[in-house]
């Protein structure tokens, strides 16, 4: 059961056209300001605060979800685990990961696992954003 506020946020007027991003973090906070500064910025935001949640989300939309923003350390199930079962559902799944510190996980090692890019915390609302874009373009020219 998905709970009720991992619900798709989106800004109406431009939700027919806008990518569709996955944010999954354990901290409250940052998934409400990556929400918000999201849609202002041309995106529908999924919101989902833990791996478990993340990857119901996605079995269920995968098909409007375009990319995966994503902690890697989180309680229960990590960043890292989580996108590997993501990639179970979907090999092609585009993932960046956001972290403070990575624990275990090297940058490289994240990358190998599947990530696309690894942003560092604190990072700029200008280089997420950029970073998103650049993902969905890349996906959308894979699929042309």
């Amino acid at each position: 059961m998905v709970p009720r506020w991992a619900k798709l946020a989106r800004d109406d007027s431009n939700s027919a056209k806008a990518p569709a991003v996955l944010v999954v973090d354990n901290e409250p906070g940052v998934r409400s300001f990556l929400q918000k500064a999201l849609i202002l910025n041309g995106f529908q935001v999924w919101m989902a605060g833990d791996g478990k949640t993340a990857v119901e989300i996605y079995e269920s939309h995968r098909d409007s979800i375009a990319v995966v923003l994503m902690d890697v350390c989180m309680p229960g199930v990590d960043g890292p685990a989580t996108l590997a079962a993501l990639r179970s559902i979907d090999p092609g799944v585009r993932c960046c990961f956001m972290t403070g510190g990575a624990g275990d996980y090297s940058r490289e090692d994240l990358l190998a696992g599947g990530a696309s890019h690894v942003l560092g915390k604190p990072f700029s609302l200008a280089e997420v954003v950029r970073v998103l874009h650049q993902m969905v373009s890349d996906s959308r020219s894979r699929v042309a």
